[in-house]
């Protein structure tokens, strides 16, 4: 008979997992799934609607830009007067309004406003606007100071209230109108182009960024959450091995413990055996010996009463015998702190100490130390084998072995005696 027994590792002083609620109960690959999926959602919201602004920002400049160079070559010889005066010759503003009907650029032009400094309307293609004097906007004082500037379908002044009546979408510019000889800005030429084709291309434009930036978005998601997912599934492996770790603990604990109970109960019952029924049966051969038979008239009576004297002696002396073995075997010496060679090579001694049987003892590169519920099982189990051994093997040598390597320990116990018929033990 044999047994393996593994040595485990030492798992004292494993946290044991903090239970948590709401996002914090969730496996780290939906949390990731929840949080990443908000964040990248809002980062490709402000990412979108920058992109969007910057695209349309430079398409408008672009556009207003080229306009206003077209613009200029036109307007800009018939705008020389308000260097030195409030407005236009009629000659000068039939030219520009002829050249708002009379070329196809010029078709798409809603209307015109040529703009003195301090907010007067030198010449208005509406008649209503010439000579009336407005508040100076933003982009008008940048016109006059030489930048051109456009606004796309934001038509909310005043001076805008008959070309937002057109109902449809404006490009508003501002372009400086420079005296032709000195170079000096003497008025703002406003112009607002019908942009139905420019708002359609900007639409295009937008849409496809949204697209690219929805996509993008879509595949760092995707790709963050598949090595996230595969962290998480190594992180619940792991969270799977604590808890196993933890149950394992807590089971050597309970063995522990319950190795404890036990032998606590046979040292309290090899205690009751001995100072019990074995002092019981010490005085009754005390007592016995004072109603030896003496010697009888009739010698076979005599014989009679001397054969069942010393029949009754023999059996009341082998039972105090047998309780006084089964007592010292239940009482197990200390062995806390003791070397695994010691507590083998002690379970041995005992066996020989109590039988009279040699047995033979072969350790081979034991550990140092075993943990006490290791130790009480292991003696445990070559007392109780050298027993069986001895009450019903009928063998002329026993061999005890115990061997260890890494962390598998065998311990064998060997005789040759008959062993078990097993067609009985098959009934």
């Amino acid at each position: 008979m044999s047994l393996v027994a593994k040595i485990p590792r030492n798992v004292a002083g494993i946290p044991k997992k903090a239970m948590m609620g709401g996002i914090g109960s969730l496996n780290l690959s939906e949390r990731f799934a929840i949080v990443s999926l908000v964040v990248l959602i809002s980062v490709a919201y402000v990412a979108g609607n920058w992109v969007e602004r910057v695209i349309e920002q430079s398409v408008v400049q672009h556009s207003a830009s080229a306009s206003a160079v077209f613009m200029d070559s036109f307007v800009a010889p018939h705008a020389q007067d308000l260097g030195t005066k409030d407005g236009l010759t009629l000659a000068d503003a039939d030219a520009i309004l002829s050249l708002l009907s009379g070329t196809e650029f010029g078709n798409k032009i809603a209307s015109v406003k040529l703009w003195k400094p301090g907010g007067l309307i030198a010449f208005s293609s509406f008649d209503e606007y010439t000579g009336k004097t407005f508040p100076v906007s933003e982009k008008l004082t940048n016109s006059f100071a030489g930048i051109v500037s456009a606004d796309f379908d934001s038509l909310e002044g005043k001076e805008d209230e008959l070309e937002r009546s057109i109902g449809v979408p404006i490009l508003e510019i501002y372009s400086p109108v420079r005296d032709q000889s000195t170079g000096e800005i003497i008025a703002v030429a406003e112009f607002y182009v019908i942009a139905e084709e420019l708002q359609s291309k900007l639409y295009s434009v937008k849409l496809n960024s949204w697209l690219l930036v929805s996509g993008l978005t879509v595949f760092v998601y995707l790709t963050l959450f598949s090595l996230v997912l595969g962290g998480s599934k190594t992180r619940d492996l792991e969270n799977q091995i604590e808890e196993r770790t933890l149950l394992w603990e807590r089971l050597q604990d309970s063995n522990q413990k319950y190795s404890e109970i036990n032998e606590n109960f046979l040292r309290r019952l090899g205690s009751d055996l001995h100072d019990g029924p074995a002092q019981l049966l010490g005085l009754a051969l005390l007592r016995l010996d004072s109603i030896r038979p003496t010697k009888s008239k009739s010698k076979d009576g005599a014989k009679k009463g001397q054969d069942t004297f010393q029949a009754l002696e023999t059996t009341l002396t082998d039972a105090m015998t047998e309780i006084r073995s089964l007592s010292s075997g239940l009482i197990l010496p200390e062995l806390n702190g003791m070397t695994l060679w010691n507590i083998l090579t002690k379970a041995v001694r005992a066996h020989e100490r109590r039988t009279g049987v040699k047995v033979e003892a072969r350790f081979q590169e034991l550990p140092e130390y075993v943990r006490n519920p290791y130790g009480i099982c292991l003696y445990r189990f070559v007392q109780e084998s050298l027993n069986n051994v001895f009450h019903h093997a009928n063998a002329s040598s026993v061999l005890v072995t115990a061997e260890c390597t890494e962390k598998l320990l065998r311990v064998s116990v060997k005789d040759n005696g008959t062993g078990i018929d097993k067609s009985q033990s098959d009934d």
